[in-house]
């Protein structure tokens, strides 16, 4: 069902590993250059991730949505069944 959207998520994951290493390595080693990287991919990660969650959101609501209606349909079937049976005993 997320299928098509899970890459958002596994694309944050893995931004956030990258983030975590990058802050190893700038502990270490001196270079302006390698803050600014991690502090872009961290929010990239961040943005990622909350554009997973409300795709995830939207994809649940219309699932939601559609078993609703679904459910709906089949009560109004059966509703329909039940007044012509009772039709056919009143007759």
């Amino acid at each position: 069902m997320y299928a098509k959207i899970s890459w958002c998520r596994g694309l944050a994951m893995w931004l956030f590993i990258v983030v975590l290493i990058l802050r190893a390595v700038g502990s270490f080693a001196h270079v302006p250059a390698l803050g600014t990287v991690t502090a872009v991919a961290g929010v990239v990660a961040i943005t990622l991730l909350a554009t997973y969650t409300i795709l995830r959101s939207r994809v649940t609501r219309r699932v939601f949505e559609t078993l609703a209606a679904t459910a709906e349909h089949r009560r109004s079937e059966r509703l329909v069944r039940e007044y012509q049976r009772y039709l056919q005993v009143v007759e």
